[in-house]
């Protein structure tokens, strides 16, 4: 064997990894491994004791590294391994998968392996595993032949199709695709802890930790042939609003058109937009898009070869879902269609009754994949790249929300339109989301806002305050102004319950439940005035799944992130009276910090008793969490602080995370409040911080107040930091006479620009550095 034949090996092992990982029981197959020389006692002994600690997956991620150590040809052995174990379902996946990697290089394949292949019959047995498969392909199907539908017109379609939905919004259509995380999806239960710990990371954003529990599929191929399986006749692509359902649908197409892809699988693709299908059946349609002929022989073969996608399930109502004769044919295997393959994209919601071989949960993307679309936004631009992503970093709260790829759409669309930055507060930002989402929705082709999606008291309801929120939203589609409000409403009670007294007047409490409510029953829809036997899209905002619960079977509904269910419930107590807000505010502020932190900036805090309690927990003496988010608040208010004559105090961070969004919020409330002393010890602040806090350092104050005393102790500075904070000293405008940066990593060089910076500073008495809280006098 040659060192070529060693690296088709390896990346054999590479590409099955995901699957042996899953299912290779490793236990059984040691001592096989030890005698044939892949393993050595002391690999055995580790993987043992891997097992042992309830770590299976890690022993088999150490079995993979260490026999792709072994000499060119140990594939052969751990074939045959494989073959004489429990794990012998796996044999065949993988001389597949090897024969495919020499075939790619027109390499010769080793007799063991070319017999396997070529064989269906014998062993090793092919890979079924429990699942919710329920039919798969027949042997037939995948044989190669010459498809009689001429397919020359559908790829033309194809070529001339846009990697993303087609939208009025946003003015730039994205014209590039960049690979989405799939999982496989599993059934739902309100007992499956691990499943509602991933709804909960779905709903903060955090895609990197999702994939860190779930294996994901590594190409599009996998949709087809996971782990090894047969195609299924039937495969569900599920995923919320905006997630990338359409652009899946549309890459496969284009790379099929293009490049030959999945060529092996189907000789004709069928792309069929729901949306599209109005009052003609869609068997009508179809016959339009590929000709009456090719129909004919589609059907003639009974669909073999053909994948047909229907995209978008969840756009075309119940009853023609129901009641259209072809879709009927296709989803109950009649015998014209019993070969086709189906593949249905669809927001869950809407396909709890379809039986599918497959379920595959789109969940957007990660931290890199957001990288490489801002890089392919904004090509050979690297300061727009650059300048994009740092903002981003300053936003955590935004940046789980571009997890979904329409959100990091309309984000970069924000930046692009907004001379290369993007708003300067949170709520600013997520107004401009919000409307532009409602307007994305609004416009849609051949998609209306039909009654009655809202009832007729909701409106009356509304007409009071419907001003207020034309105010907030400004821009807000006019049909969109019911629809914000029975959401608002909703998302209000997810945080907060309220009841009437015996006057009639409502009273507002926290909710019964300790933390917020996410999830929704359409009952609680029901009680917001919104009716789901209506045509119910969720608008962008709102997105169903279908729960398996004991004893019934319900639908359930949340909002497409935590922050956009916390700015509507900000939306909804900004339209209450000042006194009613207050009530809430003082009462619940600590418990729901970022709800109040929207409610501030929608206000702008008019009221002076908001104000005055905001301010009044800016000036809390000691370490306490509810400084940092009174400084988020003054911020997102853009108040101008109190009216002088006021008395000067000192704002203490200290024991507090802080992000570089928070230095922002710091840099503002210095402007505009009369703080003396600024104490900021053990936040973890480092050189990305530190710079955005001395880049908006105010040179004035709207008090007359300036900095006297600056505390940095016990965090991350290092010396390039410590450039930064040196600038304050060097301006003239310098008023500090203390500093304290003691145990920070601070080097001979951040020593030497201190030495420096003093050189040209008048005002510093007191500088605190070292590791022990040393303080010299100056």
């Amino acid at each position: 064997m040659s060192l070529d034949s060693k690296k088709f090996e390896d990346q054999t092992i590479d590409r099955l990894a995901a699957t042996f990982i899953e299912h290779l029981d490793v236990i059984g197959i040691l001592d096989h491994c030890l005698s044939e020389g892949l393993l050595t006692n002391d690999d055995v002994g580790r993987i043992r004791a891997l097992v042992k600690d309830n770590r299976s997956k890690d022993g088999v991620r150490d079995l993979l590294s260490q026999i792709k150590r072994s000499a060119p040809g140990y594939l052969e052995k751990f074939y045959n391994i494989l073959i004489n174990s429990k794990s012998n379902f796996l044999a065949e996946p993988l001389a597949e998968e090897y024969c495919k990697q020499l075939e790619a290089k027109n390499k010769p394949v080793p007799s063991i392996f070319a017999k396997s292949s070529a064989s269906t019959d014998g062993q090793p047995p092919s890979l079924h595993l429990t699942t919710t498969e329920s039919t798969s392909a027949p042997a037939h199907k995948r044989m190669k032949w010459s498809s009689p539908v001429d397919v020359s017109r559908l790829k033309e379609r194809y070529c001339k199709l846009l990697p993303t939905a087609k939208t009025d919004w946003p003015k730039h259509n994205v014209l590039h695709y960049v690979r989405l995380a799939l999982v496989e999806k599993e059934d739902v239960t309100r007992r499956d802890e691990k499943l509602n710990e991933i709804t909960k990371l779905s709903l903060r954003g955090d895609v990197d930790e999702i994939l860190k529990k779930k294996e994901p599929l590594g190409d599009l191929r996998d949709i087809f042939h996971y782990l090894g399986k047969p195609c299924p006749r039937l495969i569900l692509i599920l995923g919320g609003p905006g997630i990338g359902k359409t652009t899946l649908a549309n890459e496969i197409c284009i790379k099929w058109a293009r490049d030959g892809y999945l060529a092996e699988d189907f000789d004709a693709l069928i792309l069929l937009p729901l949306r599209c299908v109005q009052q003609r059946s869609v068997e009508e349609v179809i016959m339009g898009r590929i000709g009456r002929e090719n129909y004919r022989k589609l059907e003639e073969s009974a669909g073999n070869r053909c994948l047909m996608i229907l995209e978008g399930w969840d756009e075309m109502s119940v009853e023609r879902r129901q009641n259209d004769p072809f879709l009927l044919k296709l989803l109950n295997e009649c015998p014209i269609w019993e070969d086709a393959t189906v593949m249905i994209t669809s927001r869950p919601h809407a396909c709890e009754d379809v039986v599918a071989g497959r379920r595959i949960e789109v969940v957007g993307f990660g931290s890199e994949e957001i990288r490489e679309f801002v890089e392919k936004s904004f090509p050979n631009d690297a300061r727009s790249v650059d300048g994009f992503l740092q903002q981003l970093d300053e936003y955590p709260q935004l940046h789980s929300l571009c997890y979904v790829p329409m959100n990091l759409v309309m984000v970069v669309d924000i930046f692009d339109c907004n001379e290369k930055k993007l708003p300067s507060t949170l709520t600013d930002l997520y107004q401009l989301f919000m409307v532009m989402t409602l307007q994305r929705e609004v416009n849609k082709e051949n998609v209306k806002m039909k009654p009655p999606f809202y009832s007729s008291v909701a409106v009356r309801a509304a007409d009071g305050v419907e001003e207020t929120l034309c105010r907030m939203l400004a821009g807000i589609p006019k049909q969109a102004v019911g629809i914000v409000l029975c959401l608002s409403r909703l998302a209000y009670r997810g945080f907060f319950d309220w009841y009437c007294d015996r006057e009639g007047k409502r009273r507002y409490g926290v909710n019964k439940w300790r933390d917020p409510k996410i999830i929704f029953t359409e009952s609680d829809l029901n009680k917001c005035d919104i009716d789901v036997t209506a045509t119910f899209d969720g608008f962008g905002l709102l997105k169903g799944t279908h729960v398996h619960q004991l004893p019934t079977d319900t639908n359930t509904y949340n909002f497409a992130h935590l922050t956009i269910q916390e700015f509507l419930c900000a939306v909804y107590i900004s339209t209450l009276s000042q006194q009613e807000q207050l009530v809430l505010l003082r009462e619940h502020y600590q418990q729901y910090p970022n709800v109040f932190m929207f409610v501030c900036g929608l206000t702008g805090m008019v009221s002076s008793e908001m104000f005055q309690f905001i301010y009044s927990e800016l000036t809390l003496p000691g370490y306490d969490p509810v400084v940092i988010r009174a400084v988020r608040c003054m911020y997102e208010s853009k108040h101008s602080g109190p009216a002088p004559p006021v008395q000067p105090f000192t704002l203490n961070m200290s024991e507090n995370s802080f992000s570089p969004y928070d230095a922002l919020c710091v840099t503002h409330v210095l402007s505009c409040c009369p703080v003396s002393q600024l104490k900021m010890s053990w936040c973890s602040i480092g050189n990305k911080e530190v710079e955005l806090l001395v880049k908006h350092y105010p040179n004035k104050n709207t008090t007359g107040q300036l900095l006297e005393e600056l505390d940095l102790t016990d965090n991350n500075i290092t010396s390039e930091g410590m450039e930064h904070v040196m600038k304050i000293l060097r301006t003239r405008s310098a008023t500090l006479r203390a500093l304290y940066v003691s145990h920070n990593p601070i080097s001979d060089d951040g020593m030497a620009l201190i030495s420096e910076a003093l050189k040209h500073n008048t005002s510093l008495t007191l500088l605190g550095v070292g590791g022990e809280n040393k303080k010299c006098h100056i």
